[in-house]
């Protein structure tokens, strides 16, 4: 199965990730484009532009177009579609001409767990805040509402590391 740990910054998602590798045997977990970038030797600004948000929109593309086995995804092309959303990019889904790709790439994720903001947020302070806001909203609209329509299966995890795991673990195995 190939499924996809979406939220803003700061929502634990690195976290769960950690928790379902140790439960969930034969499963390789996918860094997520930052960091795959970074290690190569790519540099970003703090805080990043809507160049870096669509450099690592690509990677993602590609990720998870060739992926392949059981694979966890920190992040997956949405994540990066609510930031660039969120920083004023006037984008729909990518561009017209990876339109068809990004479609490909989504429709191989066989679900999609979303990390909201806790309420209340237990994260009060940190770096880019309101930004953190405005990506949460625009990854509710993208994956719970379904706004492209793609269907694919999604849930909302919240509570603690434990809590959210089993509800990963419940919806894997319906």
């Amino acid at each position: 199965m190939i499924f996809a740990i979406s939220g803003a910054h700061d929502t634990g998602k690195t976290t769960l990730i950690e928790a379902l590798s140790d439960q969930l045997d034969g499963y390789r977990v996918v860094d997520e484009p930052y960091i795959q970038l970074i290690e190569e030797g790519n540099y970003f600004s703090q805080p990043p532009t809507a160049d870096d948000y669509f450099q690592q929109l690509e990677r993602s593309i590609e990720n998870v177009a060739d992926a392949q086995g059981n694979l966890i995804f920190d992040r997956c092309p949405y994540d990066f579609l609510a930031y660039l959303r969120a920083c004023g990019e006037k984008v729909n889904s990518v561009t017209d001409n990876n339109e068809k790709r990004f479609h490909d790439a989504m429709s191989k994720l066989e679900l999609v767990v979303f990390l909201p903001i806790e309420s209340p947020d237990r994260i009060m302070e940190g770096e880019f805040r309101s930004l953190r806001g405005d990506v949460d909203g625009e990854l509710r609209s993208l994956i719970l509402d379904d706004e492209f329509e793609f269907e694919l299966p999604s849930i909302e995890v919240t509570g603690s590391v434990a809590e959210r795991t089993r509800q990963v673990w419940k919806s894997l195995h319906e």
